[in-house]
């Protein structure tokens, strides 16, 4: 069993009821956070005020633990409004910056496949983020409500919508970096929206992967690629890549590839395993489908698709029929290597990736061990 946290930032994470009680920090945003119990939740965030700027704060979006609420403007209408809680700024000088200035990446950007951000803002020390309010389910939701397993041509549906909202951020230069189901719209019509964004600039990603790692208490990594998990080097478009086959797997499974009760041994495993094959989960997987979805989790980002562009042209392909040898596009005559070796060909690489892989996973324990002691 497991319980769903929902940090202040509008990010959510389902993690183990052992976690129970257990304090750590956002994976998204870097706020302290409290897994609840089972039965109850952690303390509500501070209560915003009743106005900021222009915007009219109204209910909150998403459940008591939310800063995310429906506002109106005279001049937008109604919209969604995301506070940054204070105690991150306080925690960090900078982050109000930093949250205004991943906001302002996206301003302009009007993609159906991603969430828009209309403006952000400062006042007496209050930093907020205005969206389009969007009313639909997140693909977590409906997940839960389905028993964890959708059809393929749902999981293509959704698959698309969001490979080209990836395809508009990486036009831009832009890492998303929380890509989940908790991140995904769907509703009516075809509706599929990208939203939590974790926006970094690829050139600005080194620090905040290293700070994104020390949160994997609370926020498991299953979500994550290698590199990510491990703080091993800067984000691109394919640490999103990454992230988006491990939701497609678990759309078409009913588990993430590396899910597992302890964090640690997910890095763990990150760093030295390929993901099983789809099709030893779910033998219904098309031979096309599990092909995208072994080149999306490949370890080395090398090895994975360069682009979005290149996912969205495959799975449109694979939902139009249109294949060659059973393969979309830009796998076709590739099949025999849609999966890299077993083992390195190098000892000294496979023994430096697994010394990483040790030594996050003793930080992530030790860290643990830290904010317990911190508590006494």
């Amino acid at each position: 069993m497991s319980i769903t946290v929902t940090c202040s930032c509008g990010a959510r994470f389902d993690v183990p009821e052992s976690y129970a009680g257990r304090k750590g920090k956002c994976t998204t945003c870097g706020a302290p956070m409290q897994v609840p119990s089972p039965s109850g939740s952690a303390p509500p965030p501070t209560t915003a005020p009743k106005s900021l700027g222009e915007y009219t704060l109204g209910a909150r979006l998403g459940g008591p633990e939310s800063t995310v609420y429906l506002a109106t403007s005279p001049s937008r209408g109604q919209v969604a409004l995301k506070v940054l809680p204070k105690e991150v700024v306080e925690a960090s000088p900078e982050a109000g910056q930093r949250f205004l200035r991943g906001a302002r990446a996206m301003f302009g950007i009007d993609h159906p496949n991603l969430v828009r951000y209309l403006d952000a803002g400062e006042e007496l020390g209050t930093f907020y983020l205005v969206m389009d309010c969007v009313r639909a389910r997140t693909l977590r939701e409906v997940l839960d409500a389905r028993g964890g397993r959708l059809g393929e041509p749902e999981v293509l549906a959704y698959g698309i919508g969001v490979a080209r909202a990836l395809a508009c951020l990486e036009d831009r230069g832009l890492v998303h970096r929380n890509v989940q189901p908790a991140h995904v719209l769907v509703g009516e019509g075809g509706l599929v929206k990208l939203c939590g964004m974790g926006l970094l600039r690829a050139q600005d990603t080194a620090q905040d992967v290293q700070v994104t790692a020390m949160g994997v208490a609370i926020g498991t990594p299953e979500y994550m690629s290698p590199e990510q998990a491990l703080a091993t080097g800067e984000l691109d478009a394919r640490s999103d890549l990454f992230s988006l086959g491990l939701t497609l797997y678990e759309m078409l499974t009913g588990a993430p590839p590396f899910a597992d009760k302890v964090p640690s041994r997910v890095v763990a495993r990150l760093a030295r395993e390929e993901a099983p094959p789809v099709q030893e989960r779910n033998p219904a997987v098309s031979q096309a489908l599990a092909a995208v979805l072994s080149k999306l989790l490949r370890r080395e980002p090398a090895e994975r698709y360069p682009s979005a562009h290149d996912l969205v042209t495959d799975l449109e392909s694979i939902r139009g029929g249109n294949l060659t040898k059973g393969l979309p596009p830009t796998l076709a005559g590739k099949a025999t290597s849609t999966r890299p070796p077993a083992q390195d060909t190098d000892p000294r690489v496979r023994t430096l990736t697994y010394a990483v892989a040790g030594l996050a996973a003793l930080v992530l324990l030790l860290l643990v061990v830290v904010i317990a002691l911190a508590l006494r």
